[in-house]
């Protein structure tokens, strides 16, 4: 289990860039009260997971955000309100 918290920015960031693959895990994590989102997913060919996480909340923009064409998995988290 790891804590992601209080960062100046986004909590997690995952991209995918130029034609590459992202096939990302965020798993068995708490992810809260960070700057921006608490996850965010970007490109094409972004294929990331986000599962079983025990919380993600108190991020000030967004919980989870996914952008550019991204196609993200979110199955069984723990999402809370933001306070943004």
């Amino acid at each position: 289990m790891c804590d992601i918290h209080q960062n100046f920015d986004n909590g997690i960031l995952t991209v995918a860039k130029k034609g590459f693959w992202c096939d990302g895990l965020i798993q068995l994590t708490k992810v809260y009260k960070n700057k921006e989102n608490g996850i965010l997913i970007a490109g094409k060919f972004n294929f990331t997971k986000i599962d079983r996480n025990f919380m993600i909340a108190n991020n000030w923009w967004a919980g989870i955000k996914i952008i550019e064409e991204a196609h993200a998995s979110i199955l069984r988290n723990f999402i809370f309100a933001n306070f943004g």
